[in-house]
């Protein structure tokens, strides 16, 4: 929620095509707290539950992996049906909503959403991707081969880490 707050914030400061003045803005908006109200919270339990929550039992864990693995793909269907009318998620252009969006779709496969059968949601990852200034924030503080693909000593770092949040006493 902090992150879309200062989006929009920034936005609001300093105007630009990312959150234009007028009408148009008023699409942007409810598509970065969508975001923060349902597709974070659905992809962040679903990411919880399948890569940190070791403490607890599969069979504790299957109904919030059915449940939050469900909303997921309903969210993404969502955003499937949005996109047939534009290429990116609140207008023709690339705002602070597809901003907001991007960083969880893109970790569908660490989340294990499969997203696949939704190839406009694919090409928007692609084309949000390709984005000069996607790629020099992608890269910062990164090392070069793991900017699109983690190593596998990186993945166990983040599932180590994830695991000590997820799990405080345990």
């Amino acid at each position: 929620m902090e992150s879309c707050a200062i989006l929009h914030y920034l936005g609001e400061k300093y105007p630009t095509d990312l959150l234009p003045e007028g009408d148009l803005r008023w699409n942007i908006i409810p598509w970065v707290y969508w975001q923060a109200a349902n597709v974070g919270p659905a992809f962040g339990n679903k990411l919880s539950y399948t890569r940190y929550m070791d403490s607890i039992s599969p069979e504790e864990k299957a109904h919030p992996l059915e449940r939050f693995g469900t909303e997921a793909i309903r969210l993404v269907t969502v955003l499937n049906d949005q996109l047939k009318k534009q290429p990116w998620l609140a207008s023709d252009t690339f705002t602070i909503a597809d901003i907001a969006l991007y960083p969880w779709l893109r970790a569908w496969k660490w989340s294990k959403v499969d997203i696949t059968p939704y190839p406009l949601v694919m090409s928007w990852i692609d084309r949000v991707r390709s984005r000069p200034g996607v790629g020099r924030g992608l890269a910062y503080g990164v090392p070069e081969g793991e900017i699109d693909q983690w190593t596998e000593e990186r993945k166990a770092q983040y599932r180590r880490n994830g695991a000590i949040i997820a799990n405080p006493k345990g």
